[in-house]
C-alpha cells in the first residue's frame, strides 16, 4: 500500500537532512515522499531535489509562496498514494512511526489513524504526548463527543485519500489544522487510535507568538461557521450540533479574548482601531447567535 509523504516547506534547509533521514530509515518504505516548496529563500529547493536525484521516491513541487494550506493541498493534488501523511519541514517521523499507522489502518480498514507523539525543546524531551490511553485497537465509532477532542497536528494522522476533500485546505496559516481535521473526522467512517508514538514534535524558542496568533483567527471563525453551515446542509446537525457549538465557541472566545488584547493595546495589532471594533462586535453577535449560556461556561473552563 503507498502512502503519500508530504511535506510543505519554506526556508526549511537546516531542517531537511534530519527530517528525510526520519523517512529514509524508516521499516515501511512504499512511500511517495513530496516535497513541496514555497518559493524558498534559502537552499531548501536545491536540497530536497538532491534527495530526488538520489531516491526514486521523492519527488520536488516548487510552488509561489501562498502558505502551507496552499504547499498541502498542492501535495494532495499530486499524491498518488491511497493513504496520505502530512508532516512539517522541521521535524521528524519517530523510527518505525508510519508502520504502527499503516499496520493499523490495513489491519482497520480505517479512513484515520491517530498516534501519539514525542515533544522536545532544543533536542530535550519534555513529554510524551498521549492523546488516547488505548491499545492497537480501534475505536468502534468516532463519537459524537469526540469532536471536541480532536487532536489538531495533521503529523498525529495518517489519512484515507479518499476521504479528503480541497475544502479541507483553508487558507490560513495558524488553526488550520483544527478546520481540517473537523472537516476528516466528520466524514471519516472509522478512526482508530494507537498507543505508539509516531512522531518527534520540536517546539521552538521563538515559536508562533500570541502577536502572529492575532492576525488570522478572524479569518478562522469565518471558516469554522461555514463549517456549521455545511453540517446544516448535510442534515448533520441533530447529531452533531451541541458538539460543534462548543468546538466554535471555543475558538470563537479564544478570538475575542485576543481581539481585546489588541483593542487595549496589549499587543501590536495588524488592524485598525475602528477594524477590531467591528469584528469584536461581530464576534459578540456570533456568540450570542450560537448559545450564549453555553459561551459563557466555555469562557469559564478557558479561564480556569
Amino acid at each position: 500500500m503507498l502512502v503519500s509523504v508530504i511535506i510543505p516547506m519554506y526556508n526549511a534547509e537546516k531542517y531537511l537532512d534530519n527530517l528525510y533521514a526520519s523517512l529514509q530509515y524508516q521499516e515501511y518504505d512504499n512511500l511517495e515522499i513530496i516535497f513541496v516548496d514555497n518559493n524558498s529563500q534559502d537552499h531548501s529547493y536545491e536540497k530536497a531535489c538532491f534527495f530526488a536525484k538520489n531516491d526514486p521516491r521523492v519527488r520536488v513541487l516548487k510552488e509561489p509562496t501562498q502558505g502551507v494550506s496552499y504547499a498541502r493541498k498542492k501535495g494532495f493534488h499530486a499524491s498518488n498514494g491511497e493513504y496520505l501523511y502530512f508532516i512539517d519541514s522541521d521535524e521528524c517521523v519517530a523510527p518505525n512511526g508510519i508502520s504502527y499507522l499503516v499496520e493499523t489502518a490495513i489491519k482497520t480498514n480505517a479512513d484515520i489513524v491517530e498516534g501519539n507523539y514525542n515533544t522536545y525543546l532544543n533536542d530535550h524531551q519534555l513529554a510524551t504526548i498521549v492523546r488516547r490511553s488505548v491499545e492497537k485497537s480501534p475505536y468502534s465509532k468516532w463519537e459524537v463527543h469526540g469532536l471536541e477532542s480532536i487532536s489538531a497536528p495533521l503529523w498525529q494522522h495518517l489519512y484515507r485519500k479518499s476521504c479528503i476533500k480541497d475544502n479541507f485546505f483553508v487558507p490560513l496559516n495558524q488553526f488550520e489544522d483544527h478546520l481540517f481535521n473537523w472537516h476528516a473526522f466528520l466524514n471519516a467512517n472509522k478512526v482508530v487510535g494507537i498507543s505508539e508514538s509516531v512522531y518527534f514534535y520540536q517546539m521552538k524558542d521563538s515559536g508562533l507568538s500570541s502577536n502572529h496568533y492575532a492576525v488570522e483567527p478572524y479569518t478562522f471563525m469565518h471558516y469554522a461557521v461555514k463549517l456549521y453551515q455545511e453540517c446544516i446542509k448535510m442534515g448533520w446537525m441533530e447529531q452533531y450540533e451541541n458538539s460543534l457549538n462548543r468546538l466554535i465557541l471555543k475558538q470563537l472566545l479564544f478570538l475575542k479574548l485576543k481581539l481585546a488584547s489588541l483593542y487595549h493595546g496589549a499587543e501590536k495589532s495588524p488592524y485598525s482601531y475602528s477594524r477590531l471594533k467591528e469584528m469584536k462586535q461581530e464576534v459578540d453577535d456570533i456568540i450570542r447567535l450560537l448559545n450564549l449560556n453555553e459561551a459563557v461556561n466555555c469562557k469559564q473552563k478557558v479561564v480556569r
